[in-house]
């Protein structure tokens, strides 16, 4: 399955061409054009890079493939924008802004086509599919992969949750030396809540140090800014 990557990188890269633009406006706002493009070209060839040492979790069958495809994209933002000379906190900041402006734009253009993304996460069919997802991350096929339980919201103060003992994301970021910037990885998750209008609760994570993540959805609820990060009781700072 690691042909997955390979097999798909014309979509890949074309999606992250999109990013691209984001990420080159945010640049804009430190550098002149032309050090901006050198930028975004040392980016994109950072991406391509990594797709090639990209770890097989069972390519279009996972459910959240595009998930680890689009953060891992983020790391080698992350990686150029520290050769660059960015802190570790720049960094941080830099990938919440994209996240928000990223997400606003999803948003825009799902509403164009008459489409809610809030109710895309909540819906029977997601959650079906998502409860059937991590059954079978409990299976352990992929050692690369996530392992996560479905925690049912019926009766409690949240629509579904998920505890994940293994992340994805995590390992691949461990498996490219660069784990110090998974906790980012987990930070845009507020930010995209924050922008769609879900509620996400965590009070740890992987990436954090902790032992799991413990992921709580509510349609109805309220995710705060996503920065600064000690908002957020799950961040520990421990790569600071």
């Amino acid at each position: 399955m690691v042909d997955y990557y390979l097999k798909n990188k014309p979509k890949l890269m074309k999606r992250f061409e999109y990013s691209l633009k984001i990420a080159k406006d945010l640049l804009m706002e430190r550098f002149d054009q032309t050090k901006a493009d050198d930028l975004i070209n040392q980016i994109r060839n950072k991406y391509e890079d990594l797709l090639t040492k990209m770890p097989d979790v069972g390519g279009k069958k996972n459910f959240l493939i595009s998930t680890l495809t689009d953060k891992v994209s983020l790391l080698a933002m992350f990686l150029i924008l520290e050769k660059e000379g960015y802190t570790y906190r720049e960094i941080g900041e830099f990938a919440i802004k994209f996240t928000e402006i990223e997400t606003k734009n999803a948003m825009e253009r799902a509403e164009k086509k008459g489409i809610n993304l809030l109710e895309l996460f909540f819906n029977d069919v997601f959650l079906n599919s998502a409860r059937t997802h991590c059954n079978d991350t409990l299976k352990r096929k992929y050692p690369d992969n996530w392992v996560m339980e479905f925690v049912d919201g019926t009766n409690e103060v949240f629509d579904y949750g998920m505890n994940v003992s293994e992340c994805a994301i995590h390992k691949a970021y461990k498996r490219f030396g660069a784990e110090k910037y998974a906790p980012f990885g987990c930070l845009i998750d507020y930010a995209q809540g924050n922008v769609l209008g879900f509620g996400l609760t965590r009070t740890k994570s992987l990436a954090n140090g902790a032992q799991g993540c413990d992921h709580r959805y509510t349609k109805t609820g309220n995710t705060p800014k996503a920065w600064p990060p000690e908002t957020f009781p799950e961040y520990t700072g421990k790569f600071e």
